[in-house]
């Protein structure tokens, strides 16, 4: 009778999992900065274990709980220039990778505004 508690576990585990599509459970997937496609919008979950880096960070308006855009992603490991709070911020790729953000969803309209 092994069989039956791990089967009656797994429907539990299932059953708790939201109704949501595949696309939105990976809109709102942790991952790090340097991830984020251009044009795709963020929310900054954790910055650096380091406090110096934390505070320039900071100083730029790159908190944690921040909203940001990622405007462009420099080729070959580049830099990245992103978008936080209406002010653009160019962050190299290797301090992209430290920052780990939640993908949003893309906002309605979006794609609209981008039509002639």
């Amino acid at each position: 009778m092994s069989h039956s508690p791990k089967k009656a576990s797994t429907f539990a585990r299932d059953q708790a999992l939201p109704p949501h599509s595949h696309s939105f459970k990976s809109a709102q997937a942790i991952c790090s900065l340097d991830a984020v496609p251009e044009d795709a919008q963020a929310e900054i979950v954790h910055l650096t274990n380091d406090a110096a880096t934390n505070r320039q960070l900071a100083s730029l308006g790159i908190l944690t709980g921040a909203m940001l855009r990622v405007r462009r992603a420099a080729p070959l490991s580049g830099a990245l220039l992103v978008e936080v709070a209406g002010t653009a911020v160019a962050l190299g790729r290797a301090l992209a990778r430290r920052l780990r953000v939640r993908m949003l969803p893309p906002r309605a309209g979006a794609a609209r505004r981008a039509e002639p």
